[in-house]
Parts: C-alpha cells; structure tokens; sequence
C-alpha cells in the first residue's frame, strides 16, 4: 500500500549535511522498494538542496537565529570563518547544540508546532522519519502517527562526555517553551529537553551504527542499521588514476581547526611526498574560493563523492562525524581523527579507537611533521587492518539505508 511520508532534519540556524545525507539514503531507498510511495522532505538551506538534488520535493518553515545573532546576520559570507578559525568554542553536550542552532526559544517552538500541524493537516502523512527535529515527535503524538527518530549515545539524557568530565545536566529552562506548547496541545511535559528525542516512549528509533560503538540500552524500539549513507549521485564523477597511496581528508567546520590552519599544515606535510591528498571542503567558507591542485598531488575540493573515494584510500583524516567514522570504517579505511573539543565526535572517535579501528588524536597533534609520520607508518605498517576487516563486515550485516527503509515501511 502506498504510503505518504514526511523526512524531517529539523531547519536550525546551523547546516546539518550529516542529517540530510542519512535521511535521503533512507528516502532513496523507500523510493526504490516501491515509487508509489509520497515523499515530501522538511527542509531548508543546503539540506533542501542537497535533498532537491536526489529529486525530492521540500517544503521549509521558520528558521532560527545562530547564537542568537540576527538572521541577517548568519547570512553574511565569512561570519562562520571568524568564528570558527582556529578558535570554536568547546561544545560539551547536546544542549549547547540546541542553544547554537536556536532551537530553545519561544518563537521558534510555536512557530514550527504550527507549521507542523498545518503540513499535517495539509499532507496527511501516515509515517514521518525525523532526526534532529525536537517538534516533530510531539505532534506525531498528539495525530498518532508513526514517527521514527535517529538515536545515537551523545542524544541520551544521561549522557555526559569523558572528554570534560563533567556531570551530565539539564537545564529546564530549555524545556520551557517546549513544555508551555505541548500544555496547550494537551501534552505531557518533558524534564530534559533530550526527552524530545528519546524519552517518551513513543517513537522508534533508527541508529545510524553499531551496538559496539554505542552506548543506548537494548529495547524492542531501537534498530541499529549500521552505516547509512547514500550512493553518489552519478552528477558528482569521481575520476581518480591512482598511482600512489591516496590520503582522503575531511576535517568540516567546528572543530578548533580552521581552513587556513588546514591548508597551511597539509600542504607542508605533503608537499612533494611520497602520497595523494584530497581533501572535502564542504561546508568551510575558507575554501570557497581556495579550491583546487597544490604540487600536482595535494587537491581541495569543495565536494568529493565519498564512497567512491575512499574505495581508492588508504588513510582518512576527519573529524569523527557519524557518518565519517562508520563510512571510513566500514570501507576498511584506517583512520586519524581529530574531533577536537565536540562532545559528540570525541565519543565516536573514542569508540572507533577502541574497538581498533582508528586513532582519536588531540588537536595539537595537527602539525605537518606529525601528520607525515603518522601517515607513513601507516603505509609501512597497519595496525588496523584486522579489525577493520571484521568490523567493516559486521557493520554491513545490519543492513544500513536499505534495512532502516524497510523497517519504517514495516508500520
């Protein structure tokens, strides 16, 4: 029977690409079990496009200001580069990522509870899959409809992260407006303001991993699906003679290292060296105008079809974003992470370490002449490679994109 379905990456002020590309793998492969099926994405910004680009419909709502700027102001080009050049911010838990992406305000909670309820009323969709999005499982509550949530440890109300040592905690101020919107609708409160995402018992959850890289207590609600990620797109070529070992680089925003630290210290390190380097840009505004060859073997491009990257790589160097980590992994890529100061990608470059798949480095391991060593003791000598063998086909005996389609359809 053909279903209408709603995928929901939430709109913040703060791109969210890792979001986007789990929820169109998901949305490809409910397409192709069955074309009947409605699909409408809520969306907006580069998540909108890049679902648009898979051929998705989007529909866009209320979006929130960044650190609690003016709108206009979170448009205007290099703001994230000031910010975020070398000098970002820790970022300890997942509550600061909800003031960041200005999702703890009043009117943005009744803004996008009504936008909801009129794309429901509107839409009349029978499954909506979210992630990120603290709205969407109350109004799937208040409609019964079936909603399916991505869940990973750091969402957890009781987590707390061992890179600072500190309690985990709550503040109910954040709560608050969700609390006062969800009284009117009829709703019970929330305590924790990670109770949207995990704690009331209503939603089923689809986790993006493994058992062994997490740490979520075992429930009939929670389906771990391995890795998901989409196939590439056949609008991005990946055309790559490799004649020497590749070094795929993906560092992202946010994570204390700029672009111009980046450029500076990977062109030192590999500058006529025995390697390859390419590197993903996307998402840092210092190489929107700085891409291209350095020396014939280091390349900065905006995009890199990952996958097909990294079936030619043999060393990633990122910054342990979910799907980073569970795609270097199950590629059989060892890996160097540097997470820096993120709560959430410490805890999946922790986990990758210790299930030997990778190193979780601290950032001021990020010099040229560690990196170069680092990388060619790689080459002569790779500790990983057992471990990656086994758990790169223990992540994909979960099924990824194609399992957690069929699981949502099984409603």
């Amino acid at each position: 029977m053909a279903k209408k379905i709603i995928f929901s990456v939430g709109i913040n002020a703060v791109e969210a690409l890792g979001s986007v590309t789990r929820m169109v793998a998901v949305a490809r492969e409910v397409r192709q079990i069955s074309n009947s099926h409605d699909i409408l994405f809520r969306s907006a910004g580069a998540e909108a496009l890049y679902a648009e680009q898979y051929g998705f419909r989007t529909v866009t709502g209320y979006k929130p200001a960044m650190f609690g700027m003016p709108a206009w102001a979170a448009k205007l080009p290099g703001i994230l580069e000031i910010k975020w050049d070398g000098s970002a911010p820790p970022i300890k838990n997942m509550e600061h990522i909800i003031r960041m992406k200005g999702l703890h305000t009043d009117v943005f909670v009744e803004k996008t509870f009504s936008e909801w309820e009129s794309l429901v009323r509107d839409f009349k969709p029978d499954i909506i899959v979210s992630e990120f999005d603290l709205v969407a499982p109350a109004v799937a509550k208040l409609h019964g409809i079936p909603i399916f949530t991505t869940l990973q440890t750091p969402g957890l109300p009781s987590f707390y992260s061992r890179l600072f040592f500190s309690e985990a905690h709550s503040d109910k101020k954040l709560a608050a407006p969700y609390n006062r919107v969800f009284k009117k609708a009829g709703l019970k409160n929330v305590s924790n303001i990670l109770e949207c995402f995990c704690g009331l018992g209503y939603s089923q959850h689809l986790i993006p991993s493994i058992p062994e890289m997490e740490e979520i207590p075992s429930a009939p609600i929670n389906h771990y699906t391995g890795s998901i990620i989409p196939q590439n797109s056949g609008k991005n070529g990946w055309d790559h003679a490799k004649k020497r070992p590749l070094i795929y680089l993906y560092l992202s925003v946010g994570g204390q290292i700029g672009g111009r630290l980046i450029e500076k210290t990977i062109t030192e390190a590999f500058s006529g060296s025995a390697f390859d380097v390419m590197a993903s840009c996307s998402g840092n505004p210092y190489f929107n105008d700085r891409t291209g060859n350095i020396n014939g073997n280091i390349t900065f491009s905006k995009f890199l079809p990952s996958g097909e990257v990294l079936k030619q790589a043999d060393i990633a160097v990122h910054h342990g974003g979910q799907n980073s980590t569970l795609q270097c992994i199950e590629a059989k890529v060892p890996s160097l992470i540097f997470p820096g100061l993120h709560f959430e990608r410490f805890f999946n470059a922790e986990k990758a370490a210790s299930i030997g798949c990778a190193m979780n480095l601290p950032n001021r391991d990020f010099t040229s002449a560690k990196l170069r060593r680092l990388c060619e003791n790689m080459i002569k000598d790779n500790p990983f490679a057992e471990k990656l063998e086994f758990y790169s086909g223990l992540i994909r005996q979960y099924g990824g994109s194609r399992a957690a389609a069929e699981i949502i359809l099984s409603v």
